[in-house]
């Protein structure tokens, strides 16, 4: 009896994996330049405010305006950060930014081996 019980719980939870996996959807890759760079300045614009980035610029104490060449890559991993130009005229508080940035992903999934570059200017009070 305990065995027919098993098997009948068995069979139901493999039913419900089953259809669980076949109904879960994928996040859609998106190809498009102007999309990614959208969707990426935007989150990049929310973090500034009330984010990681402004949380690293107030504890680091960074002022000013800062020019940034972005390149994100697969799983909105950030793959290279080039300085532009800065009011700061420390390097050393513009390179460790940087680096910072290097840090990042945004929650956007691009299309596989495809890099999305374009400039981002942070302003910090």
């Amino acid at each position: 009896m305990k065995k027919g019980m098993t098997l009948s719980l068995l069979v139901v939870w493999a039913i419900l994996f089953a259809t669980t996996t076949a109904f879960a959807q994928k996040k859609k890759s998106i190809s498009s330049y102007d999309e990614v760079v959208q969707i990426v300045k935007a989150q990049l614009d929310l973090s500034s405010k009330e984010g990681a980035v402004k949380e690293y610029a107030t504890s680091n104490q960074i002022k000013g305006e800062y020019i940034y060449d972005i390149t994100v890559g697969d799983k909105g991993k950030v793959v290279t950060v080039f300085a532009v130009t800065s009011d700061d005229e420390k390097y050393k508080t513009q390179n460790k930014f940087k680096d910072f940035l290097r840090t990042q992903k945004f929650d956007v999934r691009t299309a596989k081996g495809r890099l999305y570059k374009f400039q981002y200017t942070f302003y910090f009070e």
